[in-house]
């Protein structure tokens, strides 16, 4: 039985480095690449009619840019994990869209191997965050008055951190299970009452929580 691909789309305006990414997806076994796009409004009309699980999405477009893409796919298309791929790492970017719900931000010079580590990451387990911008992501939003929110005192229980602190490891909801000899859907239910009392939204907040409440130290 063959395992099922990952739906992957592209918009980058750079024809050159279009061509390449084609080439480099079409070699993997793993991946559909169902289309590609120039430009953020072609890949809005495309979605119209064709389903993806991952788009890898440039910032610096014609038309319509990344930001004003990415804005309009998480309102009409939020099942969609997106990859910001970009040429620059500012603080402030990279801030801005993990908070408003992106699930990776690439450098286009990064290797194609990096790039799939990325996309299996964020297919499994959600989100994808190498070294440096887990440090820039973290340091921002930990000194972030937006959230304020999840800092309050909250009452977890042993179990809840210890899955906490593997959250923090980057562990997936079977590696969690695996560890703690419990079901997936245990673990499942584990999360979600963690995010309901720290008020976090995702697994970034979980793991800011953990930082600032000094559960979880950066290595």
């Amino acid at each position: 039985m063959s395992l099922k691909k990952i739906k992957l789309a592209i918009a980058e305006d750079h024809k050159i480095v279009l061509e390449g990414y084609t080439a480099l997806f079409e070699q993997e076994e793993s991946i559909d690449l169902v289309f590609t796009a120039e430009d953020g409004q072609i890949a809005i009309d495309k979605l119209k009619s064709k389903n993806i699980d991952i788009l890898l999405l440039d910032i610096n477009m014609p038309n319509l840019n990344g930001t004003e893409t990415f804005e309009i796919l998480k309102k009409e298309f939020p099942e969609i994990k997106i990859i910001m791929l970009s040429m620059h790492y500012e603080n402030l970017f990279i801030t801005e869209f993990f908070a408003k719900g992106a699930r990776a931000y690439l450098d286009k010079n990064c290797s194609f191997e990096k790039m799939l580590d990325a996309i299996f990451t964020v297919h499994n387990q959600g989100y994808y965050f190498d070294e440096n911008i887990s440090r820039v992501l973290l340091n921002q939003l930990v000194h972030s008055e937006k959230i304020n929110p999840i800092l309050e005192e909250v009452l977890l229980t042993d179990r809840e951190i210890e899955v906490l602190l593997l959250i923090c490891q980057e562990k997936s909801n079977s590696e969690i299970a695996d560890i703690l000899f419990k079901s997936i859907r245990t673990i499942e239910g584990y999360k979600s009452r963690i995010a309901i009392k720290i008020n976090a939204r995702n697994s970034i907040g979980m793991v800011i929580y953990a930082i600032k409440k000094g559960l979880y130290q950066l290595h």
